[in-house]
């Protein structure tokens, strides 16, 4: 549908942002967090263009604060597989991913 199209257009792949795998624990999801907060922290890119590490930042802080709550992450999860490619399994099928949350 338009509607669902719209969402995937919209939809931000956190893994993918954080470069961690689906089925990362907590720890390697907040140590990524941290590693890519100091890479494109707007302190230390203070000429990014168009605000560009502001934009990054706010994507990373959002990503964490989704992350780091079980249920929020569950949710995600869901949308995760729903928004992820079709060729994504095909392409990458070696990526390993957390198990479906039961519904």
């Amino acid at each position: 549908t338009v509607h669902s199209a719209a969402m995937a257009a919209e939809f931000v792949d956190y893994y993918d942002l954080l470069a961690c795998a689906p089925d990362s624990t907590l720890a390697e999801i907040k140590q990524a967090y941290h590693e890519k907060l100091r890479e494109f922290h707007p302190d230390k890119r203070p000429n990014s263009q168009e605000g560009r590490g502001k934009k990054i930042t706010a994507q990373l802080n959002e990503a964490w604060e989704v992350l780091k709550d079980e249920r929020r992450r569950e949710d995600y999860d869901r949308q995760w597989l729903k928004a992820r490619p079709p060729a994504f399994d095909a392409a990458f099928p070696s990526v390993p991913r957390r198990a479906a949350p039961r519904t």
